[in-house]
């Protein structure tokens, strides 16, 4: 299905109905993945390294504070974490819907986001994400998977531990908790850390 140049079909108030099922649909396309890790990537600032890719804290920060801004209609805010989880993907959905030939520019998710004069490089990369994601085929889904279950993907501790029978991340331990080694993490939805 191709997106429509409006970013999809939008709720009553007007908001991109798949910006407001964000972690549904990202967790749902990638479900059973274990591609991601939960160690801590080598790079200061850094919330995840995919291969030499480095997202850092900053565009994580940024891009939730600018979506949770630009769509505060969202029936949940937006948190670091699925964040975190949406720009390690986003390279690779974004390849596939274009190759696909429904690929989402970024004049699309700026029409998503009207709200935000001016938004980052990261935002736009996580929006243009979101709305690619559900007119990605099955065959274009488990090729993303594919290519997510070779690539070496490095989560930073601060933004909880990944689990990939969800691909979510569970909620980070404080640094005074020691964990049992049997002992499985809490699960805390798709979000992890809302925190900076």
């Amino acid at each position: 299905m191709k997106a429509p140049a409006s970013g999809g079909p939008s709720t009553p108030a007007g908001r991109p109905r798949l910006l407001t099922r964000l972690a549904g649909v990202t967790a749902g396309a990638l479900v059973a993945t274990g591609a991601l890790s939960a160690c801590a990537p080598h790079e200061p600032g850094a919330a995840a390294i995919v291969d030499n890719r480095v997202i850092s804290d900053d565009d994580v920060q940024t891009a939730t504070t600018e979506v949770n801004t630009a769509l505060p209609d969202l029936q949940s805010k937006l948190t670091t974490g699925t964040t975190v989880v949406s720009l390690i993907i986003a390279p690779y959905v974004l390849d596939a819907a274009t190759a696909g030939g429904h690929g989402v520019s970024d004049s699309q998710a700026k029409q998503a986001i009207a709200k935000l004069a001016n938004p980052s490089p990261a935002t736009l990369q996580f929006v243009r994400s979101q709305l690619a994601v559900s007119a990605l085929t099955p065959t274009e889904q488990r090729s993303v998977l594919a290519q997510l279950k070779k690539a070496r993907i490095k989560v930073s501790p601060r933004y909880g531990s990944f689990n990939p029978a969800t691909v979510q991340l569970a909620a980070p331990l404080p640094n005074w908790v020691k964990r049992d080694a049997g002992e499985a993490p809490t699960q805390s939805g798709t979000g992890g850390s809302t925190g900076p």
